[in-house]
């Protein structure tokens, strides 16, 4: 595929054909996790894999991989592909002098007071029985993947959990969402801040939503200053 062949279309062009791409990447890669559930699981897989229930864990990570890669990883780069000449350059894969590196670590460090504050903040607020449960359900799941008697597979575990997932929201909510906005909106600002809480409200996650819309607004002024991916 030549790359950057949709490079000439509008703001509006790119921003309908990036949500597509997402659509069609994520039924893909959901489609492919059910085939595959299916043969290596048999139908106790799918359900298991509807339902959420905890009894098939191997089936919940399979799926969980897949749908990480499907709905962020792979439409990242798809698109950063068709919108650009150089897809890698335009994701933000740029060197960093090691003295940001070093500036980056050390507003990590300053920032996470205030980001406790506001978790703390945000647990003031009330939240519906819906909601309630959401948290309680993905707080289960993540348990569930992460105990494990083996040292290899608790490595396996952080990595889908927690590597993987954090490498495809920066690639589709910085790399590319952020970009859109950026240049959709005419303004920076703009463009961040809607980022963010699109990054923050996509988790389902409503007992961190502030704290983590703060980090997402941090990090798409470090990749606006720096024009670096690393850097976030």
């Amino acid at each position: 595929m030549e790359h950057g062949i949709l490079e000439s279309k509008s703001s509006v062009g790119k921003m309908l054909i990036f949500g597509a791409i997402i659509l069609f990447s994520s039924f893909i890669f959901s489609l492919i996790g059910f085939l595959l559930l299916g043969i290596l699981f048999g139908a106790s897989g799918v359900q298991v894999a509807l339902g959420e229930s905890l009894t098939n864990l191997n089936a919940l990570k399979l799926m969980q991989i897949l749908q990480t890669t499907g709905i962020f990883i792979v439409p990242a780069i798809l698109s950063a592909s068709l919108f650009s000449k150089k897809p890698w350059h335009y994701l933000g894969f740029q060197r960093v002098k090691t003295d940001t590196i070093f500036k980056t670590l050390l507003i990590v460090l300053i920032s996470l007071p205030a980001i406790n504050l506001l978790a703390s903040v945000n647990q003031l607020i009330p939240l519906s029985d819906w909601m309630i449960e959401l948290e309680k359900k993905a707080e289960a799941l993540t348990k569930a993947f992460l105990i494990t008697d083996s040292f290899w597979v608790f490595l396996v575990n952080i990595f889908m959990v927690a590597i993987l997932p954090a490498i495809g929201e920066e690639l589709i909510f910085r790399g590319i969402l952020q970009r859109r906005l950026v240049e959709l909106t005419r303004s920076r600002w703009t463009g961040i801040i809607i980022a963010a809480a699109v990054f923050s409200g996509i988790h389902m996650q409503f007992q961190g939503f502030i704290p983590r819309f703060a980090l997402g607004v941090a990090f798409g002024y470090l990749l606006e200053v720096t024009g670096s991916i690393w850097v976030p």
